[in-house]
């Protein structure tokens, strides 16, 4: 009984139900993570086939419901999860032209030494941008997927959640999949379940520069609205967001990869996109 009631004066037993609801919780979302009990499985994406609809046919079923466009991209900023909020399906551009420079193949993250950019290599890089982003292959003669896994031990090692992400993401790291489109793909689908994002995601069919907005349109195109060259240049880019704790520095570092959130929030994570 005395030791009840120090328990109970010290805050113990209600910090121990905190603790254990805590854990409960995280629990719950290592499953969904690894794709058991969620509705992320192996048909949460739709993959094209030869006989699939045209992308205006597409839009016309998907248009009674919100929808949102945007180019694959590796290791997308905070802003692209914060703007799939609140739509029902994510169409991911499938037959754009591949573009350097973009988040197509880089990424923004936090280091010791400020914001640092971690690029895919990909091969034929001079003439890449006449071939289709679905189409670009990694280059894997260089060491790159080495380089960035250390430096993402080096950068968020010490965080709250990286040990709580890692196995997961080393996992998709070394299967090397031959195409960078493949392997954004792949990342896409393990973050959407870690925000616990529900939409549909589908693939465009044909490339279409610019979709018609209407009163009724329900389609919000994306595509190349977000640059890490702005970031870079400590510009704004187009939302940063609600602030959170970060490892490094004393003000907060605005536009990183959602590996930053992630790694410092864990699966409270999806609050902050709104």
């Amino acid at each position: 009984m005395r030791y009840i009631e120090q328990q109970l004066g010290r805050g113990g037993l209600h910090s121990g139900r905190q603790k254990d609801k805590k854990e409960a919780e995280e629990n719950t979302h290592r499953v969904s993570l690894a794709g058991k009990g969620s509705r992320f499985g192996a048909g949460w994406i739709v993959e094209q086939q030869k006989s699939a609809a045209s992308c205006p046919t597409l839009l016309n079923k998907l248009a009674s419901s919100p929808v949102v466009i945007f180019e694959s991209q590796y290791n997308p900023p905070i802003a692209f999860f914060a703007e799939l909020v609140g739509q029902d399906t994510l169409l991911l551009e499938a037959h754009d032209h591949y573009r350097k420079q973009t988040y197509r193949n880089r990424c923004l993250i936090l280091t010791a030494q400020g914001v640092k950019p971690l690029t895919v290599p990909v091969v034929d890089g001079n003439r890449s941008e006449k071939i289709a982003t679905s189409a670009i292959e990694i280059d894997y003669r260089q060491n790159w997927v080495h380089q960035h896994w250390r430096t993402l031990q080096t950068a968020y090692g010490g965080t709250p959640y990286f040990e709580y992400y890692a196995d997961y993401l080393h996992d998709i790291y070394y299967q090397r999949p031959t195409l960078l489109f493949d392997l954004n793909t792949q990342l896409l689908r393990f973050y959407l379940r870690s925000l616990r994002l529900r939409l549909h995601v589908e693939l465009t069919q044909e490339y279409i520069s610019s979709h018609p907005v209407t009163s009724d349109s329900a389609l919000l195109d994306r595509r190349d609205w977000l640059t890490p060259k702005a970031a870079v240049a400590d510009q704004p880019d187009r939302t940063s967001g609600p602030a959170y704790p970060q490892t490094f520095g004393v003000q907060f570092v605005p536009n990183l990869s959602i590996l930053d959130l992630l790694f410092m929030q864990g699966p409270a994570a999806g609050a902050f996109l709104t």
